[in-house]
């Protein structure tokens, strides 16, 4: 595979299935590393709702990587808001950037990440905010191989 080849578009809902079956690929990945991924029974319903709410939004982009007319990858950039307490209040956040794991370290995540990041500077937004689980080493690794940095640790307890 080539990695000009891969097409880079904004997603239809034509593309939505194939999302959902990757977002349950990305979900199921998750869950390996913490039980507070595993999915609800209607989870990929709720997902598709989603989806499809995002696609005709103004303020969040969702891509797609096509290769063969195939979802190979898709991503999902929003502009969210901070309240009026803070002088900086706009910022981008990337929400989703799954690879289907057999076209992974093809470069494709970086060209959906170069998307991306040209639609957050077409907002005038310039501070892009993301999160990533730590135990995720190959995406922590692609993360900081982009230029972004820790910021916030987020900690949690479960009591009983």
């Amino acid at each position: 595979m080539e990695i000009d080849t891969v097409e880079i578009v904004p997603a239809t809902p034509a593309h939505v299935p194939e999302i959902v079956e990757l977002w349950i690929e990305l979900t199921d990945f998750h869950k390996e590393i913490s039980p507070y991924f595993a999915r609800s029974e209607d989870a990929a319903t709720h997902f598709e709702d989603h989806i499809n709410e995002w696609i005709s939004k103004e303020d969040t982009q969702v891509l797609v990587a096509l290769y063969n007319n195939t979802v190979v990858a898709y991503s999902i950039a929003e502009v969210l808001n901070r309240p009026p307490l803070f002088k900086e209040r706009t910022f981008g956040f990337i929400s989703d950037l799954a690879v289907k794991s057999e076209y992974r370290r093809k470069g494709i995540g970086g060209k959906m990440l170069e998307r991306m990041l040209e639609w957050f500077k077409s907002r005038n937004l310039h501070r892009i905010h993301l999160q990533v689980v730590p135990q995720n080493e190959v995406a922590c690794s692609f993360w900081k191989k982009h230029g972004f940095c820790e910021h916030m640790h987020i900690l949690y307890i479960i009591r009983e």
